[in-house]
Order: C-alpha cells, then sequence, then structure tokens
C-alpha cells in the first residue's frame, strides 16, 4: 500500500487491509473519475500537499480500503492534476467540490501518472 504523508511525494509503508466488495462498492465503480486541476500557484503555495495529506487521511480512517486510490500526474510548466478514481471520489466527497473537481476518465497509464496514495495494486484501476 502506498500512503504518502507531510508532502505529495514522500512515502511511508503500512501493512495492508483486507475489504471485501460489497454491492455498494460494485456501484461506485461505474461512477465517473474525478480530476482536480491545480495551477503552478496552487502547486508552489502547497495546496497539493494539503489535498494529498488530507486524502491520505481519510484513506486511513476508512481502513485502507482497495480499489479506493489517489493518482498524480505533473506537467512540465508546474502544473499538477491529483485523480480519485470512483471508490476514492467517496472517501473524498467534501473533497470534490471543495477543490473544483470535475468528472472525468481514468487517465492512461503512460509512465507519468503516479499512485499517490492507495495499494500498488491500484496501478490496474488506470487505463492502458
Amino acid at each position: 500500500m502506498t500512503a504518502r504523508r507531510g508532502t505529495a511525494y514522500s512515502e511511508s509503508h503500512m501493512a495492508s487491509h483486507v475489504t471485501r466488495a460489497s454491492d455498494g462498492e460494485r456501484a461506485r465503480e461505474s461512477s465517473p473519475w474525478f480530476v482536480i486541476a491545480l495551477s503552478q500557484e496552487q502547486v508552489n503555495g502547497g495546496h497539493l500537499a494539503r489535498i494529498v495529506e488530507t486524502f491520505t487521511d481519510l484513506f486511513l480512517a476508512a481502513g485502507s480500503p482497495r480499489g479506493a486510490a489517489m493518482f498524480g500526474a505533473s506537467h512540465d510548466d508546474g502544473r499538477s492534476d491529483l485523480y480519485l478514481n470512483p471508490s476514492a471520489a467517496v472517501l473524498a466527497r467534501d473533497l470534490i467540490p471543495a477543490n473544483g473537481a470535475r468528472p472525468c476518465a481514468p487517465p492512461l497509464d503512460e509512465g507519468g501518472v503516479e499512485l499517490l496514495v492507495g495499494h500498488e495494486g491500484d496501478r490496474r484501476l488506470l487505463s492502458s
């Protein structure tokens, strides 16, 4: 499991928890992904780190559920995008409107998308 605290790119390893998929979790998978697009100014101002830290706290408080993941992609101009899959969006229901997140397709796994919070196996959630 990957959960990053403090800064957006520091890593700590924790024991993973096994959870069973409920009907509600299966229904969430048909829900959209969300993206939070951050400007260079927001990234430099620590907004990215605060969002990742807040989501990490929500993730851990929920028992580190498998299949709930936050991904990040940095751009050459200093912007960053944070992606929440449908299960993560349920955990982050207050973060989504507070940070201007919008529905999106799953990001493509072309090497530029990093798993920020979740279990290593959650990389399979990305589009290929």
